[in-house]
């Protein structure tokens, strides 16, 4: 289903005009009579003085004008447009349209349908969207059902509320515990936009966290959707302007701010972790990890070269000089004959890791190189699997894409990253209610819904090589 959506208050030609009826030398008497003889359509609303526009039909006159363009176009084999009042009673018309046999649907022919159709109204735009349709719903009486596709276009429509600070506004002061509200919207991270609630709470009623998620809840299911406030700021008073209205340009400073912190905080905690992990893996599990592999390779009787079919050897090979690589094939070697004895294994591990500290640079530069590689993988699947198939109101940005995506590498990798993790989230969320990683569990959902392959975690850290 492809769908094309058009401006809020563009509208066509009239099917009816105002000038109609008048002698060329009108008065100021029968133009007032005019204006008198169109005020009693109290169905048809718009934000604009209706006599200074010439649209003044009744919507669903309008529609059967549409469709019967519509099936004048030659791709177009049924149309049917329908007419919602949405957002203080601002008429939309949506067109529901199936193509004739072998035209594919594509948002370029929605927009080509909207400029035949707005051509012959003789207005810049008549179609506020086109949705395409393999077939319509019919009712009892086998007629299309309009009731259906105005359902429909409502859905498709409820993501234009997002960018409306002011229905969320009414929202939050219809909940018994509010005095004040002020939400504004903020660009973020390739113009993702945050909804950020100032709250003023009624007198004798304590903030807390708890009380904000309440409120968020309380928006959500108003708005039927999942999360509609990504925070809930709770204030004690309003910055005002000059004119005494609610400075909003200071609040939407007061949320980015914020964001900025826990933005900051966040990933500077994903940087130092991945910098742990990589020493950890160095100074602990890569010596244990090559001597396991080096047994067991001379126990399955593999080829002698250690790097035919594991993961550990080749990092060695990059590194080290190839006297010294057959140095340490010859000492596990060694300690197979001798029955793998505790103690020589232990000697063995401790011999490693003096290779590993005196080229410690070198290793974590690997390292760090194939780490990357890893989430690159990861990010590239994301995008390509779940990302692109959300729509704008819904999809992460570039930035949120690539630290979710480090989190739950590091949360895969790192034995000790959820103690660090806890402690840094305790110290964002006691300082903001603007967070930066609040869908982090929404990511999380994206990356089990959409089936994103974990395998890619499951070698370790290690596996790109």
């Amino acid at each position: 289903m492809g769908i094309c959506f058009g401006s809020f208050f563009s509208f066509g030609n009239p099917l009816l005009k105002l000038s109609e009826g008048l002698s060329s030398s009108n008065s100021d008497e029968q133009l007032e009579d005019s204006k008198g003889a169109f005020r009693g359509f109290k169905d048809y609303s718009f934000q604009f003085n209706l006599f200074d526009h010439p649209l003044v039909a009744r919507p669903a006159v309008v529609d059967i004008e549409l469709e019967k363009i519509l099936l004048g176009h030659q791709l177009v084999a049924r149309a049917a447009v329908v007419n919602i009042e949405y957002d203080s009673n601002v008429i939309k018309h949506v067109a529901f349209v199936v193509l004739k046999e072998g035209v594919c649907a594509s948002s370029d022919l929605g927009d080509k349908l909207k400029e035949f159709v707005a051509k012959q109204m003789c207005s810049k735009e008549m179609l506020n969207a086109v949705v395409f349709k393999t077939n319509f719903q019919t009712t009892i009486e086998g007629r299309t059902n309009r009731g259906i596709l105005k359902q429909e276009a409502l859905a498709q429509f409820d993501h234009l509320l997002v960018s409306r600070p002011d229905v969320v506004e009414k929202m939050l002061l219809g909940h018994r515990l509010v005095a004040r509200a002020a939400v504004v919207n903020i660009e973020y991270d390739s113009n993702v936009i945050k909804h950020v609630a100032f709250v003023i709470l009624k007198e004798g009623v304590c903030a807390s966290p708890d009380l904000g998620d309440k409120l968020k809840e309380f928006v959500a299911k108003q708005m039927c959707f999942k999360e509609m406030l990504k925070a809930v700021v709770f204030k004690t008073n309003f910055p005002i302007t000059i004119e005494g209205h609610t400075n909003i340009a200071l609040l939407k400073q007061e949320a980015l701010a914020q964001l900025d912190y826990s933005k900051d905080t966040f990933r500077d905690f994903l940087e130092y972790s991945s910098k742990c992990l990589i020493r950890d893996y160095i100074c602990e599990w890569l010596p244990s990890d090559l001597v396991m592999e080096l047994l067991g390779d001379l126990n399955s009787g593999t080829d002698e070269t250690i790097s035919t079919s594991n993961k550990i050897g080749p990092f060695f090979e990059k590194i080290l000089s190839k006297e010294r690589v057959l140095l340490i094939k010859r000492e596990a070697m060694l300690i197979n004959e001798a029955d793998l004895n505790p103690d020589d294994i232990h000697w063995f591990v401790t011999h490693i890791k003096d290779y590993l500290f005196a080229n410690f640079y070198d290793f974590a530069t690997l390292l760090n190189d194939s780490f990357c590689k890893l989430q690159n993988d990861f990010v590239e699947e994301f995008n390509a699997v779940c990302n692109e198939t959300l729509s704008p109101s819904l999809k992460f940005s570039k930035d949120e894409v690539a630290s979710f995506s480090l989190f739950m590498i590091l949360e895969v990798l790192w034995d000790d990253f959820f103690e660090a993790w806890d402690d840094t989230k305790l110290a964002i969320e006691s300082k903001v209610t603007v967070r930066y990683h609040s869908r982090l569990a929404e990511f999380k959902g994206c990356v089990i819904d959409y089936s994103i392959q974990t395998p890619l975690l499951a070698g370790g850290i290690n596996a790109p090589l």
